[in-house]
């Protein structure tokens, strides 16, 4: 996958999209980042089952969301 900048277009564009528009979006960039790191996990453990894989992205979102957690509280992102 190939990352690139995001241009002042684009981001006005975001903004002119409807609600749902924009929650579509969200959901469907979550999804990406789920399978970037199911990926990441994948090549780190090869012979992963389903079931670890799972039990490790579930690990590894759920501490991604304690640390945004706990900067907000002190002011740090």
């Amino acid at each position: 996958m190939m990352l690139r900048r995001i241009t002042e277009v684009e981001i006005l564009s975001v903004k002119k999209l409807k609600r749902e528009e924009k929650a579509n979006l969200a959901i469907n960039m979550t999804d990406v980042v789920i399978q970037i790191c199911a990926d990441g996990i994948k090549d780190q453990n090869p012979d992963i089952t389903e079931a670890e894989l799972k039990a490790k992205l579930r690990e590894r979102l759920t501490y991604q969301k304690a640390l945004s957690s706990r900067g907000s509280k002190t002011g740090q992102l």
